[in-house]
């Protein structure tokens, strides 16, 4: 790293978060030590078809603000940087004003007012869950819960039986946790996209001939410029919609109990008090925030001191900023009640998270039920929890727990 002048904006060579060495084996901490040394910096890391430097913002302002300036730092083609791909994320991959034109169909259906008259179901699905778990005294929240929870709810929402998780959850893994070295040519991640938009489609297509309750059938009433969704724009926003549905939630339900199982003093008071677990939620979202961000610039621009070209990738990766000092009183400390909570673990401007109510409400229905049913428990013993620092989602692979068996209340 070159850091000798500081009118020089510093460079980490070879720096790529998702191959990053200290952040696979020290990750929240590394964030913390890379922010508090250099909060921006240039990386000359290089992508199969894309040469240019990529330069990192870890500050909460900095990252606040590019998420913000659409016009400035475009998301287009952040999905697949490192390999040629027919698919796209929309409305994610567009800018505005043409994001707003999908994104504005898609709202509705992940409203505060929807999404709170779904609890009743995604409270029995919690449930049904974990009270399999409950009696065996054991289980890794990761394989047995975290990945089969939200998938079963996003299923729910598609009308569609749940027959099939594993397959679900494998597609997820590898196109979302497959790294550029596991796969340069990106056909590993290029086969589980292109089945999951086969799923989806299959989906659609029964939709268009049988419509129902359901969100598949609701999107094929939507217009955009007067018309409806082709294929090819109904395809992209389910691959949104199935990915971030799957994917995240079932990541964050990781590191909550990973901290739960750590923290007896904050298990002991939500499961006290079960009106804590919404801004523990907050709290959790914040101190572990698991997801980065890709832009390239539509501009030369210059920013803290960068001089950033026209298609230079941007980076701003959420966790250091949500861990600022200067953004948060106490930032390394975790503070269930927290407020006020201002992190942006679910971004910030337009393409701000659409699920973002949906995800606090299975996080928060996860916690109250889990603890009901389940109120001590601990890691097991040399456990490997398999840190795993992807392009976009930070996640832990195995969260193995055990407990005293019980059949709750």
């Amino acid at each position: 790293m070159t850091t000798t002048d500081p009118s020089v904006v510093p460079v980490r060579h070879g720096f790529l978060h998702s191959e990053d060495e200290g952040l696979r084996t020290k990750g929240y901490p590394e964030w913390d030590r890379l922010r508090n040394e250099t909060p921006v910096f240039e990386s000359d890391y290089a992508t199969p078809g894309s040469p240019q430097p990529i330069w990192y913002f870890l500050d909460y302002d900095d990252v606040y603000a590019i998420l913000r300036d659409t016009g400035m730092y475009s998301s287009e083609g952040f999905t697949h940087p490192d390999y040629d791909s027919e698919y796209m994320m929309i409305p994610s991959e567009f800018d505005p004003p043409k994001h707003t034109k999908y994104r504005t169909q898609i709202n509705p259906f992940f409203s505060p007012t929807r999404v709170a008259q779904m609890e009743p179901v995604i409270r029995s699905v919690c449930r049904e869950l974990l009270e399999e778990l409950a009696p065996l005294g054991r289980a890794d929240v990761i394989t047995d819960f975290a990945l089969r929870f939200p998938t079963s709810v996003f299923m729910g929402m598609l009308g569609v039986p749940v027959d099939d998780l594993d397959t679900l959850i494998s597609w997820v893994h590898q196109s979302q946790h497959t790294s550029h070295a596991e796969d340069p040519d990106g056909r590993i991640r290029d086969g589980a996209d292109r089945a999951i938009h086969e799923f989806m489609g299959a989906i659609a297509e029964d939709r268009k001939k049988n419509p129902g309750n359901d969100i598949v059938s609701g999107l094929l009433e939507c217009r955009v410029d007067g018309r409806p969704f082709n294929d090819q724009e109904l395809g992209g926003i389910l691959y949104l919609l199935f990915l971030a549905g799957l994917d995240t939630v079932a990541s964050m339900l990781g590191w909550t109990f990973m901290h739960l199982a750590q923290h007896t003093d904050d298990r002991k008071r939500i499961t006290a008090d079960p009106t804590l677990s919404a801004s523990t939620v907050e709290e959790l979202l914040r101190y572990y925030s698991i997801v980065s961000i890709t832009r390239h610039t539509t501009a030369d621009v210059e920013m803290k001191g960068c001089p950033i070209k026209k298609g230079d990738r941007v980076i701003v990766p959420l966790a250091p900023a949500d861990r600022d000092p200067k953004a948060f009183p106490d930032a390394m400390d975790f503070q269930l009640d927290r407020a006020p909570n201002r992190h942006i673990a679910f971004g910030a401007g337009p393409h701000r998270c659409v699920g973002s109510h949906l995800a606090r409400l299975e996080l928060r229905v996860a916690l109250e039920e889990w603890h009901r049913l389940i109120p001590d428990y601990a890691i097991a013993p040399e456990a490997d929890l398999g840190l795993r620092v992807g392009m976009f989602v930070t996640s832990l692979q195995s969260v193995p727990l055990e407990w005293t068996p019980s059949t709750g209340g």
